[in-house]
């Protein structure tokens, strides 16, 4: 994940939007922390003045907060060692434990053509043990 509302993280709220960045290669490859760094970077971006246009175009977009991207390349000066997009998500209370997000890494379900509109997994296919690794960050 890259930048939620903040009332995604609290208890009884209501759905609200945010950005997520993932990759559509195997997941062996890519990892969390992979995931993690990339987010980490594209949000530096918020509020900066880049000089390469499509860093640019992600620190408009990020600082904005109204607009919205399905499947948003990720330049490669960011993290030139796997290909990632970026898409925004509706974060939906019912298909996260807790009600609400509680780690900046979610179980993603991404339609692999255009337009990559990407979704919270239900959490009824959550396994076991990452519920409870969710539910104690």
């Amino acid at each position: 994940m890259i930048q939620a509302n903040q009332y995604a993280w609290e208890k009884e709220s209501f759905d609200v939007p945010g950005e997520v960045v993932y990759s559509l290669m195997d997941a062996e490859w890519v990892t969390d922390d992979d995931l993690l760094e990339v987010a980490k970077r594209l949000f530096k971006l918020k509020g900066a003045s880049p000089q390469k246009s499509d860093s640019k175009e992600i620190a408009d977009y990020l600082t904005n907060q109204r607009i919205r991207v399905f499947g948003l390349p990720v330049p490669r000066e960011i993290y030139p060692r796997y290909h990632f997009q970026i898409s925004t998500i509706m974060f939906v209370r019912k298909h996260m434990p807790e009600q609400r997000i509680c780690s900046k890494v979610l179980p993603l379900i991404v339609y692999p053509n255009e337009p990559y509109v990407a979704t919270i997994v239900p959490m009824k296919y959550w396994p076991e043990d990452y519920i409870k690794q969710w539910t104690n960050t």
